[in-house]
């Protein structure tokens, strides 16, 4: 029995026990009454592109992908007359229209040439593949569009590289670069309406294996070409004006591949 204190009975704690538990279910709501804890829905993140590289990788391992449609900070953007790190004030590149829109509104011939900022540590690539999806959305037919590989560049200069064009036109053209206002080494040139469709969407693809380079647009492969002045280095995407300014493209789905 406590000291000084009346005895205790099993039927008195037991009151005393529902009295506090009733004073906290006032207090908190009843279980029955009170709405179940919900957990909230993580806002999902941006299906932003990943790099793979090393030397562990088989060929056919993507290398990179993007589908060019979700602004993840990957590839440069600006809007006319804004500073860009070609020294361009009229061009355009921007996620719009549905994809990473290239428009080149300055005087002709002009040309372009970017890539995805995650990629450009990553100058040692030798063999593998560039895959874009491509359409003209302005501008004359007479025009150059496409893939880059092996690009290396300093500033605003490529130091070497090839480009692999298609023009809306019919026209094919793949380049051995060596600055990025010249176009002066042509390895190959042609016509081939039949596989390009000047309006529509062209799938461009560009083999680079050893000295090897070859084009294909929607599953044909329309040139080849064999030099040794660039081993190694960048994917990218390039347009071009010829004598007209204007040249507006749409790209999605860059695909990087090892071979």
């Amino acid at each position: 029995m406590p000291e000084g204190g009346a005895p205790r009975t099993l039927s008195s704690i037991l009151l005393a026990g529902a009295v506090v538990t009733a004073a906290l279910l006032a207090a908190c709501g009843s279980p029955s009454s009170s709405a179940p804890t919900q957990t909230p829905t993580p806002t999902p993140s941006a299906s932003c592109p990943v790099i793979n590289n090393g030397p562990e990788l088989p060929p056919g391992s993507v290398l990179y992908r993007d589908p060019l449609v979700d602004p993840c900070g990957n590839w440069e953007r600006h809007q006319l007359q804004a500073p860009t790190r070609q020294g361009e004030p009229e061009t355009v590149k921007e996620y719009e229209k549905g994809g990473y829109r290239v428009l080149l509104a300055g005087a002709a011939p002009n040309n372009t040439w970017t890539g995805p900022d995650s990629m450009l540590g990553y100058t040692s690539l030798v063999d593998y593949r560039v895959e874009v999806d491509a359409q003209r959305i302005g501008g004359p037919d007479m025009n150059f569009f496409g893939v880059l590989c092996r690009v290396i560049f300093r500033g605003s200069r490529v130091v070497r590289g090839y480009a692999l064009f298609i023009g809306s036109d019919g026209r094919y053209l793949i380049t051995s670069e060596s600055d990025t206002s010249n176009y002066k080494n042509t390895l190959v040139e042609g016509l081939d309406p039949s596989a390009i469709d000047g309006n529509g969407v062209n799938h461009i693809r560009a083999d680079c294996v050893g000295t090897k380079l070859a084009l294909y647009v929607n599953g044909k492969k329309v040139a080849e070409a064999e030099d040794t002045s660039s081993p190694k280095g960048l994917p990218g995407i390039t347009v071009r004006s010829i004598d007209t300014s204007g040249v507006d493209v749409v790209f999605k789905n860059f695909v990087v591949t090892r071979l």
